[in-house]
Parts: structure tokens; C-alpha cells; sequence
């Protein structure tokens, strides 16, 4: 931020930091810029700016990075940078979830709540709580 007070960017200097920063990595930073070519109607570089982010998502969720796996699975819940797969987004929550995370958890839950999943009943623990989803 205090690098833009004192050195003015404009919207093509914004987007170059976005790129730099998606090829490091941030899938944040490929989201924006995958959304902002969107919103262009270059849809051709949009969707392979968010499939960048996707792939930097899966080899951090790969390395038991529980934020990115969470991110991960909504990229999967929305279709964004692949194809939409709600199964596969389940299984990802489901995975933290058993693993006590509580944030996999809650999205679990309300994928089950939303009726975008049926699942029989089953036991979770999330710390100290205990959850049975039927």
C-alpha cells in the first residue's frame, strides 16, 4: 500500500503485479487477474489465468497446506480454473473434516445443509465438539 502513495500505479502496473504475483503462487492474485480478464471478455486468458491458480492450489494442498485444501475444494465447488465437482470439493472437506479441522467441517456441513451432497449419517469431531450429521 505505501509503495502505491509513493509511486502512483495504474491499472496496467496493477495488473503486472498481479501476474508477478500469481506466478509466485498467490492463487488470490490469479483469481483477480483471471476475473479481470474475465470481465474483458477475454475469456481464453481468463480461464487459463484461474486453471494457474488451481494447479499452485493443488501442489499446496498436496503438501498439507489446510487453507489452501479449503480453497482448493471451493475452486472445485464453483468451477473456477476446472471443472465444477462437487464431489470432489466433498471429499476434500470431508478429508479436513475427519482430520478436525473445523473450518473443512463447516463447509461440509453446509454442502449437506444446501442439498448439493446427501451423506448418511455420520460422526464428526471437530475439537472439542462433537457432530452428528444425518
Amino acid at each position: 500500500i505505501l509503495s502505491t502513495l509513493l509511486f502512483p500505479c495504474d491499472e496496467e502496473c496493477r495488473r503486472g503485479f498481479l501476474l508477478a504475483d500469481c506466478e509466485k503462487g498467490d492463487f488470490r492474485a490469479c483469481l483477480r487477474l483471471g476475473d479481470y480478464h474475465f470481465y474483458k471478455e477475454n475469456f481464453v486468458l481468463a480461464q487459463f489465468i484461474y486453471e494457474q491458480g488451481f494447479n499452485n492450489l493443488k501442489i499446496k494442498c498436496a503438501n498439507d497446506s489446510p487453507e489452501d485444501c479449503i480453497s482448493l475444494a471451493i475452486l472445485y465447488e464453483i468451477g473456477r480454473g476446472t471443472e465444477k465437482n462437487i464431489d470432489e470439493a466433498a471429499y476434500i472437506f470431508h478429508d479436513l473434516c475427519n482430520k478436525g479441522n473445523c473450518e473443512g467441517c463447516r463447509h461440509l456441513f453446509r454442502l449437506i445443509d444446501e442439498r448439493k451432497i446427501t451423506d448418511e449419517s455420520q460422526y464428526f469431531q471437530c475439537g472439542e465438539k462433537h457432530y452428528l450429521v444425518h
